[in-house]
């Protein structure tokens, strides 16, 4: 694991680390700064689809949540959903390459859309280890 500071969590599952944080989308579904620690970066795949890179590798999802709060205009109504995730379980780790999660924002017609000016808060719940 890359060196960084994690809050201690206390749960159910032992060997699990959270990874959560604010993903701000602008104009045009442009990216703007994340400062997610555990997340390298998140790119605009294509319209309305997200990949989430992690810093990391992990045995498991756990648990996954998405929100959209809504800023002036652009994204009222819209809902977030999780699509795929890559190198984010025991039988991926022969590959090369850290984890990524790719999420997508749906507007009100549950079509795949770019959610606009607005933040989508994001929290992974990620298996680091065996224990428990």
């Amino acid at each position: 694991m890359a060196k960084r500071r994690f809050q201690w969590t206390y749960g159910l599952r032992a060997g699990t680390t959270i990874v959560q944080g604010k993903i701000p989308i602008g104009t045009g579904g442009a990216i703007g700064t994340v400062a997610i620690p555990g997340v390298t970066s998140v790119v605009r795949a294509n319209t309305g689809l997200l990949t989430v890179n992690l810093e990391d590798r992990y045995l498991g999802l756990v648990g996954f949540q998405a929100n959209i709060e809504t800023g002036a205009s652009g994204a009222d109504g819209y809902s977030v959903q999780m699509v795929n995730s890559q190198y984010i379980d025991g039988g991926e780790t022969a590959n090369s390459g850290n984890g990524y999660v790719q999420i997508e924002t749906l507007n009100t017609s549950h079509a795949v859309a770019d959610a606009l000016l607005c933040n989508v808060w994001l929290t992974l719940h990620l298996k680091t280890s065996d224990a428990g």
